[in-house]
């Protein structure tokens, strides 16, 4: 049996994030193919995040977590989008931690 839905989704664009190190070390990026690739998880991301439940910690220390692991700069968009998941205290505070 296979899992399917959101939180299936939100498994597999983390993993695919958090992985970003093995691909901007190994790959040129100069036509940017995986800054693009790494956008389009990061907005799977937040709308698989959006669909699932909340959990014990809340999204905002989740995303605290994730961002504060980008050092290529390709999980911009999870701080450009956050109002996507977050309310404006939260996006607030999220904006701080930057």
């Amino acid at each position: 049996m296979t899992a399917k839905g959101p939180s299936a989704a939100l498994g597999l664009a983390e993993t695919f994030i958090e992985a970003d190190a093995d691909f901007f070390e190994r790959v040129d990026d100069s036509y940017g193919d995986i800054g693009q690739a790494m956008e389009a998880a990061c907005g799977l991301w937040l709308r698989a995040a959006s669909r699932c439940e909340t959990p014990a910690g809340g999204w905002l220390l989740r995303l605290i977590k994730l961002l504060s692991q980008d050092n290529y700069g390709g999980r911009h968009a999870l701080l450009r989008d956050a109002g996507q998941l977050l309310d404006q205290s939260d996006v607030s505070a999220l904006n701080e931690q930057q």
